[in-house]
Parts: structure tokens; C-alpha cells; sequence
């Protein structure tokens, strides 16, 4: 029965950092929530007829939702957001970077950077003027 309550307890302790990285990441540009598939696993030695069949509550795998958020208007005319599937490619330090966070403004160069910097790729992978 211990285990039981340990199992059921992480699983609640997982779920809750997940939601509270959500709301703190509620108002971040981009943000796409992150949840859990739940299922209930049983031991082997369970299912062997060894012991009582105890059924234990576990957080299968995390997945990240990418279903479309909304879209908020604003003054910057280099802000950008993507209605329905895609992501933004911007060059990061380790290559290739994708965000679905639109905002973005001019660099001292003449390119279109995000709010780290990073340049906005177009389409044959070039900084975008």
C-alpha cells in the first residue's frame, strides 16, 4: 500500500511542475503548454500471481500541445504570428532554432532579430533584411 501512495504521490508532484512551468510561461510569446499522459502500471510480480495486483498511477510521457494559441495584435509592424502549423527559423549558436514566438525587431545590422538576438532565417536559410 506504501508504494502506492509514493507512486500516486510523484506522479501528483510531476503534474504539478508541469502546470506551474505553464503559468509561469502563460504570458511568454510562443509558449506551447506541456502535459502528461497518465496511465496505471502494474507489476509483473503482480500479474505473476505473487502478490495482490496493485495498480500504480504513472506519468507515461510528457508532450508538448502545438495546437494553435491565439494571435494578439501590436504596434511593431515585425511582429509576426503563424495562424495554424509552422515555426519560425532563427540561427542560434548550435545551428538552427524553431520558435513560434513572432517578435522581432531590426538588428544595428539590417536584420530581422528575435528578442535574443538570434536572426530570422528566410526560406533559403539566409538572414532576413
Amino acid at each position: 500500500m506504501t508504494i502506492a501512495a509514493a507512486s500516486g504521490l510523484r506522479s501528483r508532484m510531476e503534474s504539478l511542475d508541469l502546470l506551474a512551468n505553464n503559468i509561469a510561461n502563460a504570458d511568454t510569446g510562443g509558449y506551447k503548454t506541456d502535459r502528461e499522459f497518465y496511465s496505471l502500471y502494474t507489476s509483473e510480480a503482480a500479474n505473476s500471481g505473487s502478490m495482490d495486483p496493485s495498480q500504480l498511477p504513472v506519468i507515461e510521457k510528457n508532450y508538448t500541445d502545438f495546437s494553435q494559441g491565439s494571435l494578439n495584435a501590436t504596434s511593431n509592424p515585425l511582429d509576426f504570428g503563424i495562424n495554424g502549423k509552422g515555426f519560425f527559423a532563427v540561427s542560434a549558436p548550435g545551428g538552427t532554432s524553431y520558435t513560434r514566438n513572432g517578435v522581432f525587431h531590426l538588428s544595428p545590422a539590417g536584420t530581422i532579430v528575435n528578442a535574443d538576438g538570434y536572426n530570422l532565417l528566410d526560406t533559403a536559410g539566409q538572414p532576413s533584411r
